[in-house]
């Protein structure tokens, strides 16, 4: 019903839906719809039309999890304007190759986008212009297990000062060889784990250099870059 607040979860683990009807549309007024279709890897949906989720989306934790189909999203995609969660919200989406740049412009109130984009194997690159909300408190596990990251815009952190929970933010990234010199961190982040790669990924039981000639303190002296 077009009234509902909450559809979370509800065709959770429904493996047999393979794609949308064109007329599906989420009620107008909905909150929540975390992992609504979540745990469905045969869904054959490759993008999403424009204006698909209501400004007053709270809960987008996990909606698209395990979309193995999922390429893409629109450019001018955005995350709704009321949102709070976006944890695991493309988590092991392994086809997905771009992200919107604007994707956080309207959500000035998100806080949790930990596991955003784990085990999203196809992703390449984050594009330049993509910023985290200033309200953006926890990305641990953000990039986790992006295999094949191989960019990241200076900008990426340069409105979430508040941030403090960046644990393994970009754990196995092998791909990851460099950053932007105006790439920075916020200043009271945890960076436990923060570039760590684990045993699979060493080349001849070293892990490749992580280049970067900015001057960010805290990325030069106060990351644990491998432990």
């Amino acid at each position: 019903p077009d009234g509902a607040t909450s559809v979370e979860s509800c065709f959770n683990n429904c493996t047999s839906i393979r794609e949308l009807p064109s007329t599906f549309k989420l009620p107008s007024k909905v909150e929540q719809v975390g992992q609504l279709f979540g745990h469905n890897p045969h869904f054959t949906f490759e993008s999403l039309p424009q204006d698909f989720f209501p400004d007053t989306v709270q809960n987008m934790g996990g909606f698209f999890y395990e979309w193995a189909s999922l390429k893409s999203l629109p450019d001018d995609f955005k995350l709704p304007r009321d949102t709070v969660r976006a944890d695991s919200m493309f988590a092991k989406c392994s086809a997905l190759e771009t992200v919107p740049a604007g994707l956080f412009d309207k959500a000035e109130n998100v806080g949790n986008v930990k596991e955003m984009f784990y085990l999203c194997t196809s992703l390449e690159e984050v594009p330049e212009g993509f910023a985290l909300s200033s309200s953006v408190t926890a990305t641990e596990s953000m990039f986790n297990m992006c295999t094949s990251l191989r960019s990241v815009p200076a900008s990426l952190f340069s409105l979430s000062s508040s941030a403090t929970a960046m644990r393994s933010t970009f754990y196995n990234c092998p791909s990851l060889l460099s950053l932007p010199d105006g790439f920075t961190i916020p200043a009271n982040a945890e960076t436990k784990n923060l570039f760590y790669l684990s045993s699979d990924f060493l080349v001849g039981g070293q892990k490749m250099p992580l280049h970067y000639a900015g001057d960010d303190p805290k990325l030069l002296t106060g990351c644990d870059w491998n432990s």
